[in-house]
């Protein structure tokens, strides 16, 4: 070395090189092909220009080698007489740009392969929602057959319940009478039971149909009661019916609620103990009419509340096995004044 700038001191580290070869003043530099390209420039005099060169070097004497990048060009230096007797070095620490560019590079690869892995998803759920698609209309293939299957026994029981009560097949008592009622409002519930399945799909896009209507609470009542009657007595279970004469109506659709009902109390009749009560009754509140079904059976516990009407979820399964059952559902729909509220009881 026999001249250099405080900017080539600061890439040394400030370490003593005026006067010493370069080789033996920067030991690092060895084997780096740098020894080449200078000798091979002081040979054939032709200069040499490198872009971002990669050079380990110590930046101050005894720290640990760093990779630097370098633009540099080496040109001879030619004495009047034409010969060459060194070579000036000219560089440009350039680290900073060439690792600013490479995490720019990083970035769009990973852009790249994002955008990558989000296409492959797009695709595979198009795939899943056409599997799903197929899937539904397998499923509503099957519960038209199914519920073409279910309707034409329930068809006929109801068509021979008619002809009895019309006492074709001979005189009936006023207790058979009775019981052939019961007979056609059990099979008119399973017919709608039946409807209800067939809308199932209907209930999880939102888009069920109601048939609105003026509904006599007291009637409603009187019909749930009638359909569960029957098993109240057989397990010893006191059922009444609490609806005064000024009962009101209420706009809802008259089937589901009284599917809603018959639930309700077949839940009582199916977790009370012989000897147990049930009741419904119904009262005015915030301008609304709510029909309650209380009962004295295991009931359930406040921090179940939450979960009750996820579907086909039971609490207590240990003790309501026994019992069977899928656990009930609910879908909320907002009507206007007088509405009956499935919700609350």
């Amino acid at each position: 070395f026999e001249l250099v700038n405080e900017a080539y001191y600061e890439l040394v580290g400030h370490r003593d090189i005026i006067g010493r070869n370069a080789f033996d003043a920067l030991p690092e530099m060895r084997g780096q092909g740098f020894e080449e390209q200078l000798d091979g420039v002081l040979a054939n005099g032709e200069p040499l220009v490198g872009r971002e060169q990669p050079v380990m070097i110590a930046r101050t004497a005894g720290a640990a080698l760093e990779e630097r990048f370098v633009d540099f060009t080496f040109l001879p230096f030619v004495e009047a007489d034409g010969t060459r007797t060194g070579v000036i070095v000219h560089g440009t620490d350039v680290t900073e740009h060439v690792l600013a560019r490479r995490e720019v590079e990083r970035l769009l690869i990973e852009s790249e392969r994002a955008r990558g892995e989000a296409e492959v998803a797009r695709a595979e759920a198009e795939a899943a929602r056409a599997e799903a698609d197929v899937a539904n209309r397998s499923k509503s293939e099957f519960l038209a057959v199914m519920s073409h299957e279910l309707r034409t026994p329930l068809n006929a029981i109801g068509g021979y319940a008619e002809l009895m009560e019309m006492g074709i097949r001979g005189s009936i008592t006023p207790q058979q009478r009775e019981d052939l009622r019961r007979i056609q409002t059990s099979q008119q519930h399973l017919l709608g039971l039946i409807n209800d399945v067939l809308n199932y799909a209907k209930l999880e896009t939102g888009t069920v149909h109601y048939e609105m209507s003026d509904v006599p609470v007291r009637e409603a009542l009187t019909t749930a009661e009638s359909l569960v009657a029957p098993q109240a007595r057989a397990k010893g279970l006191a059922l009444k019916i609490s609806a005064g004469a000024q009962a009101p109506s209420v706009r809802a659709d008259a089937e589901k609620l009284r599917q809603i009902l018959v639930n309700l109390l077949s839940n009582a009749v199916k977790f009370t103990d012989a000897g147990g009560r049930i009741e419904m009754s119904f009262e005015f509140e915030d301008s609304r009419v709510v029909i309650r079904v209380r009962d004295t059976g295991i009931g359930i516990p406040a921090d179940k509340l939450a979960v009750v009407f996820d579907p086909f979820v039971q609490v207590r399964a240990n003790r309501t096995r026994p019992h069977g059952g899928a656990g009930i559902s609910r879908r909320r729909a907002h009507w206007g004044w007088g509405a009956f509220s499935p919700l609350r009881y």
